[in-house]
Parts: C-alpha cells; sequence; structure tokens
C-alpha cells in the first residue's frame, strides 16, 4: 500500500439538521470516521469544519449561515470555522439533548405493556 495515497474509503455522514438531537453524536462519530480515513485532506481544522458545514441542513445550517455570509463577503474566517474543537461545541451548545439522562428516564417511564398485559413478547 502506498502511504502517499489516501486509499480508505468512508460514507459521508448523514445531514443533521437538529431535529434529532440524539443524533448528533452519530454525526459526529461519521465526521471522526471520515477524518480518520482520509488524514491528508483533512489535515486542517477548516477543512474538517467546511466538510461538517456541508452535511448541516435546517435549523443547524442557519445557525452558521451569517458567519458563511460574512466570511464569503470579507474574506475574513471566522475563528469557530479555524477550529474543529470549537465547531462541535458550539453545535453541542445548541442542538444536542439538553438532559439526555432526563430522556432516557422519560423514554423508560412511557414504557408500558401491551394491552393483553403479556410481557412475553418483550422477553423473547
Amino acid at each position: 500500500m502506498d502511504d502517499d495515497k489516501e486509499t480508505a474509503w468512508t460514507s459521508n455522514p448523514d445531514t443533521f439538521d437538529s431535529s434529532d438531537a440524539k443524533a448528533l453524536n452519530a454525526f459526529f462519530t461519521a465526521c471522526a470516521t471520515t477524518f480518520i480515513g482520509r488524514p491528508k485532506t483533512y489535515k486542517k481544522q477548516r477543512s474538517r469544519v467546511t466538510y461538517a458545514l456541508s452535511f448541516l441542513r435546517g435549523p443547524a445550517r442557519d445557525h452558521f449561515a451569517p458567519l458563511i455570509s460574512e466570511a464569503n463577503d470579507t474574506g475574513i474566517v471566522p475563528p469557530i470555522f479555524e477550529n474543529w474543537a470549537l465547531f462541535k461545541v458550539e453545535l453541542t451548545r445548541n442542538f444536542a439533548p439538553i438532559n439526555p439522562m432526563m430522556d432516557a428516564e422519560s423514554a423508560i417511564n412511557k414504557f408500558s405493556l401491551a394491552e393483553d398485559g403479556k410481557a412475553i413478547k418483550y422477553f423473547c
């Protein structure tokens, strides 16, 4: 295998539009997989952020739209687009589940048996 070539194939992440906050970690993992698979392509922080931005939709994309427009108009790239960690923090702060523990507890509390009252189908 030639070390100068990047041959790892990775799939693109699913788009993230913030409609399912729990999907944010999967989005970050898919991006990281691409960065690991193509280290030369995504060596620079800006290329990582730009890659992730291209898969944002809806409110998640809209959140960054003013900064994208400003960077395009002025040629000055905001620091958040130069640092993958800062970008992740911003996405997480604005679009991750507010309280994942409470979400899990709520899901457990909503669990109930079927009308026939038989739990056997849940254990098989």
